[in-house]
């Protein structure tokens, strides 16, 4: 299925975002949505990893990964309170994000490598670079 990112589709309309007010593109971004975060959810909650008795592994194969986390959460769907995902950027760079509901992924953080900067509304998500993994390592850690 086609992912329609922003730069793209505002490359497609060339800039004219009023362009897209009543426009069936939309219909089938919503469908998407409709059809694949229900699916993500369900296939990543039943296949979560455990990384420890506090962290489980969350792969994400379809839908918003960020709903899919956040919903497991607030669900509890999981019995663990931190939540781990892997990104692998194109250039190699794997982005390890660690969330949960009570700060706990915070110390997870810290364990892993060190104090970590807590993100906070003006500021973007922390990426923290690895001093000690031959393979370039982020984290980023949200309570």
């Amino acid at each position: 299925m086609k992912v329609y990112q922003f730069w793209s589709l505002h490359t497609l309309i060339q800039g004219r975002l009023e362009s897209l007010l009543n426009h069936p593109l939309l219909e089938v971004m919503e469908v998407k949505r409709r059809v694949e975060n229900p699916m993500g959810f369900a296939w990543s909650r039943d296949n979560v990893a455990e990384i420890s008795p506090t962290v489980g592994f969350v792969d994400t194969i379809v839908g918003n990964n960020n709903l899919i986390v956040h919903q497991l959460l607030e669900e509890k769907a999981t019995p663990y309170p931190v939540l781990l995902t892997l990104f692998r950027r194109t250039n190699g760079i794997v982005i390890v994000s660690l969330r949960s509901r009570n700060g706990e992924a915070l110390k997870i953080a810290e364990k892993l490598q060190g104090p970590v900067a807590t993100p906070t509304p003006a500021a973007p998500p922390c990426r923290v670079p690895s001093r000690t993994s031959s393979m370039p390592l982020s984290i980023c850690a949200r309570p």
